[in-house]
């Protein structure tokens, strides 16, 4: 069957030279979410939907090979070609995540994050609706939950938003995920694998309104001292991701301050406000910035931008 002929094809691609070592991982690579699409799709069909796994590459890249970039146009093409014939049969399309293919034909990855930047990148070459990126907790948390036990749920999230929060490490999410979305409109769920009945956290264009939706840490940040002759050292920041409302940096101070934590630097930035202080303390931080300013889950407000 096809597994067996994929498991073939790998022996030879292993056995073969290769003086490009970045191309040859990568066309190993690939092999596993090859597998794992055949795996899919047989087990969805198992289950009384008929499904078919996408047996070429639909995403189109360049040749940077473990980081590579997609090309909107040749993809919109190729998945017109590969995938749209499956789904107007009325089949399941199990597409390998993670991987595409480059102008000269050779495998090629997406690097970190990779199968969520694919979602929203066949979303917006098939012309999808929605996007559902599912995972192993209920949505996209206000903070990372290893961090802060209890982290809320954040019921919605703007395009903006959701791209800051991921650029700043949130796990859940890819920084460039929100970008094809966000870009043909589509409207992204993150849900719970093992609950997708749950309401999850819902992307899309609105208007989030007033307040912060989401903290995150960043440690090691190197700052000047001051009054000590411009030397560097190692402090934590934490971004509070939103629309901060006229006293939330006050606000914020002032949970820092009854948690005992001295406020390095304070501030308004493009992705909310920010506040550093001493690397041992970050974590006290975040908690107590998580505590002050996240509203309880289900109280935010915002309406879809029409």
């Amino acid at each position: 069957g096809r597994i067996v002929d994929l498991l073939c094809e790998l022996e030879r691609v292993i056995e073969a030279p290769s003086e490009n070592l970045k191309a040859r991982r990568d066309e190993i690579a690939v092999y596993g979410e090859r597998l794992s699409a055949e795996i899919l799709a047989g087990a969805i069909s198992a289950n009384g939907a008929p499904a078919a796994a996408v047996e070429a590459d639909p995403i189109a890249t360049d040749a940077n090979f473990g980081e590579a970039e997609v090309d909107p146009a040749r993809t919109r093409e190729d998945a017109a070609r590969l995938v749209s014939p499956l789904l107007n049969k009325g089949l399941v399309a199990v597409v390998p995540g993670y991987v595409g293919r480059s102008p000269g034909g050779l495998p090629t990855t997406l690097g970190r994050g990779g199968s969520d930047l694919s979602a929203t990148v066949l979303g917006r070459a098939l012309g999808s609706g929605e996007v559902w990126i599912m995972s192993d907790v209920d949505g996209v948390l206000a903070a990372d939950p290893r961090l802060v036990p209890g982290a809320s749920l954040m019921p919605r999230l703007s395009y903006r938003e959701a791209g800051v929060f991921a650029g700043l490490g949130a796990k859940v999410l890819h920084p460039r995920t929100m970008e094809p979305a966000e870009e043909a409109g589509i409207e992204v769920y993150v849900r719970n694998t093992f609950a997708p009945e749950g309401a999850g956290t819902h992307v899309t264009g609105f208007d989030p309104g007033a307040g912060v939706r989401c903290v995150a840490l960043r440690q090691n940040v190197a700052m000047e001292i001051p009054c000590t002759d411009g030397r560097e050292g190692r402090a934590a920041m934490v971004v509070c991701i939103g629309s901060p409302e006229e006293d939330d940096l006050a606000r914020g101070r002032r949970c820092l301050r009854e948690a005992g934590i001295p406020v390095q630097h304070f501030g308004n930035a493009a992705a909310g406000l920010v506040f550093v202080v001493a690397a041992d303390v970050g974590l006290d931080a975040l908690r107590a910035l998580h505590e002050g300013l996240i509203p309880p889950t289900g109280t935010l407000a915002g309406e879809e931008v029409a």
